[in-house]
């Protein structure tokens, strides 16, 4: 059974979706609402964005409503925008090797 802030599987609306370019990235993002297990109603935004081999996945999410659309969710999209990932630190390529060969 979901408990509070957790949503019914399956139990939301994309209201958009798509590949975007973000921070100069290749990305998708997907908008959708969705109500928690208690009931209350939800906006969320998922952006993916894939460095290497290597993918972030972020999230913002605000009550749908009006006045929480029109004033928390482009403060939620400011800050999802100020993603700027390590590339540093990315995990290097696998040896690539076949099966049987180091035998």
């Amino acid at each position: 059974m979901p408990g509070p802030g957790k949503p019914t599987a399956g139990a939301w609306t994309t209201l958009e979706e798509g590949p975007i370019t973000f921070n100069g990235m290749q990305a998708y993002t997907r908008d959708y609402v969705w109500r928690t297990g208690t009931g209350a109603p939800r906006r969320s935004v998922q952006t993916c964005v894939t460095v290497g081999r290597r993918a972030f996945l972020l999230v913002g999410t605000t009550a749908n409503t009006p006045a929480a659309v029109q004033d928390d969710l482009p403060q939620v999209e400011h800050i999802m925008a100020t993603f700027q990932p390590v590339v540093s630190t990315l995990p290097s390529a696998p040896a690539t090797s076949i099966p049987g060969q180091d035998r």
